[in-house]
């Protein structure tokens, strides 16, 4: 299988990673509370935005494309997903072994984008041009930094998040 996918993974562990996938970014939008609904509200548009777009950039027939799939096809459960997160490290440990490098690296960057989705959203415009240049970044060798200004963007307790997210998904943000 041309997948970058260590395994092949079959339809249902398809679907329990596409919800997990869902789950870690809200695991970040959820970690702060500031901005109240209208920042939730930002945050899902800019979420539906990326995987869209990722979703469009991503190869056919490889796992990743499939999960995106799965996630932007049942988004009336997006909500229900969202239920329970204080068990998501210990999802994550035990999906450990069937998370590849290139979908942790994939969550990071939702994640990342979640976190900074309410500043974004006066600004949405310079989103779409770093958006570009971001998912070039996740399918290539060198990961992202963060200008000074996305940064700044994102909250202490985002930060705590994406930190704890990334340990859990054994990626490497020590530029955050």
């Amino acid at each position: 299988m041309n997948s970058p996918l260590k395994q092949d993974l079959n339809p249902k562990e398809k679907q329990e990673l596409a919800r997990l996938v869902y789950r870690c970014t809200m695991w970040v939008s959820i970690s702060d509370e500031d901005g109240g609904g209208s920042s939730r509200s930002a945050e899902d548009r800019v979420l539906k935005k990326r995987m869209q777009t990722l979703y469009r950039n991503t190869r056919l027939g490889t796992n990743e494309r499939e999960i995106l799939g799965i996630i932007l096809a049942n988004s009336q459960y997006w909500k229900s997903w969202c239920e329970g997160l204080i068990d998501l490290m210990d999802e994550i440990a035990r999906y450990q072994e069937r998370i590849p490098p290139k979908l942790a690296e994939m969550i990071m960057a939702l994640a990342m984008d979640v976190a900074m989705a309410f500043e974004e959203r006066s600004a949405f415009s310079s989103f779409f041009v770093r958006a570009g240049f971001r998912i070039r970044n996740i399918f290539s060798s060198s990961g992202s930094i963060l200008s000074p200004e996305e940064h700044a963007s994102i909250s202490p307790n985002e930060k705590a998040a994406l930190k704890e997210l990334a340990f859990a998904l054994k990626v490497d943000v020590s530029g955050l």
